[in-house]
């Protein structure tokens, strides 16, 4: 299987995931995916399609989890899909991809703003 066969397999498996979610109108438990992500037991590639439908799909209030926290965790991404047709790139630098999703469990949101660039004034005034 080429690179571009297993990329399109994965996209595949995400949409259907993604679909099936939309449809039943279960929740998705992002926290879990992220959980099992810093254990080891998913791949970095079947997390990332699965924040890409969430952002591509305006699902962004999913388990406590906002499309802040997602935004933050594609920071530390060379690049991200733009269409359907198109895949994700692997985490630029896959420790601070890790720490991002740590921040994220742990409902760090000061950090996370504060590692998009945000000023201390502009953090203070989202915290009020």
């Amino acid at each position: 299987m080429t690179k571009e066969e297993f990329a399109k397999q994965e996209w595949d498996k995400a949409v259907n995931a993604v679909s099936y979610l939309k449809s039943s109108h279960s929740k998705l438990d992002f926290k879990q995916h992220c959980i099992d992500l810093l254990d080891g037991k998913n791949r970095v590639d079947y997390f990332l399609l699965l924040i890409t439908w969430i952002w591509n799909n305006n699902l962004v209030e999913l388990n406590g989890l906002s499309g802040l926290t997602h935004w933050a965790i594609w920071t530390c991404c060379e690049d991200y899909p733009l269409s359907d047709d198109e895949y994700p790139i692997y985490p630029a630098n896959f420790r601070e991809f890790k720490e991002a999703v740590q921040l994220a469990l742990d409902d760090n949101y000061y950090a996370i703003w504060e590692r998009l660039g945000l000023s201390e004034q502009e953090i203070k005034e989202l915290s009020q």
